[in-house]
């Protein structure tokens, strides 16, 4: 039975199946997507030079402008930061609140832009991320604020149905090679959604369900998300000094579906 944490403040956990990857058969249940729509979907010139550009973001300044990037885009990539994960001991309850004290220690990052319709200019609400590691799981917190409560998109879904809603989550590139994406998300009612999108030709598939914890409580400033993934439910190379490019997303469905996103770079120890 797998649970999609359908009710607010619900603790969702996933049990594993078979990946799909690049190159294998192509499921029933995969869905392509469009250019600026799907869900959290970056605009493809960001996405793709992000990414080219992760093994050496360090070096990244005025040569954008010799690149072609407009001047958005450059301050996007100088801004582009390296993060650590500062390791937590003991256990963590995932229930949503981010009450705990042991998210005082942890790496914070603010969802700075809009993605669609705009394009990376100032993200129309606040959200903050916070991260940690336990062990080899990621530790994950969302504070997503909101003017208007109210208009909160949560319903009760199944699993990967959130489309509509309101979400936070991200995507991870394990080898930079551009090839596929790791993408998990929580909506503000706590249904989890989470799939592997191949980057080829930018489809992703419902069929891979990874084992994981999440749990979202609504509030009256908004809502909150916690979320505990193992490293082991992705495929991914611990080579030491290898980079990896992390999209933080939320989904933010007012009048129009704004698509809000933040980039970070994290590096094996």
């Amino acid at each position: 039975m797998i649970h999609t944490g359908s009710r607010p403040g619900a603790v969702g956990r996933r049990w594993s199946h078979a990946l799909c990857l690049p190159g294998q058969p192509e499921s029933r249940n995969r869905l392509r997507t469009r250019p600026h729509a799907g869900l959290g979907v970056l605009p493809p010139l960001i996405a793709v030079t992000l990414l080219h550009l992760c093994p050496a973001v360090a070096g990244v300044d005025d040569e954008t402008e010799a690149m072609g990037f407009s001047e958005i885009e450059a301050k996007a990539l100088r801004e582009l930061k390296t993060i650590t994960l500062p390791a937590l001991t003991g256990e963590a309850t995932i229930d949503g609140w981010l009450d705990e004290p042991f998210w005082r220690d942890a790496t914070r990052l603010t969802i700075r832009y809009e993605t669609y319709p705009a394009l990376l200019e100032d993200a129309p609400v606040d959200t903050e991320v916070r991260l940690l590691r336990i062990g080899s799981d990621l530790l994950i917190g969302f504070r997503a604020d909101d003017p208007d409560p109210e208009r909160i998109q949560a319903p009760l879904r199944d699993r990967d149905g959130i489309e509509r809603d309101d979400y936070v989550g991200f995507s991870l590139d394990p080898t930079g090679k551009r090839l596929l994406t790791y993408e998990f998300y929580v909506s503000a009612s706590g249904v989890q959604g989470d799939w592997v999108r191949n980057r080829v030709d930018d489809t992703r598939s419902r069929d891979w369900d990874a084992d994981w914890e999440s749990a979202a409580q609504l509030g009256p400033a908004g809502y909150t998300v916690e979320m505990r993934i193992p490293v082991s439910e992705m495929d991914i190379p611990m080579e030491q000094g290898l980079k990896r490019l992390l999209v933080f997303k939320r989904h933010y469905p007012r009048d129009v579906r704004h698509h809000l996103g933040t980039f970070a770079i994290i590096e094996s120890d």
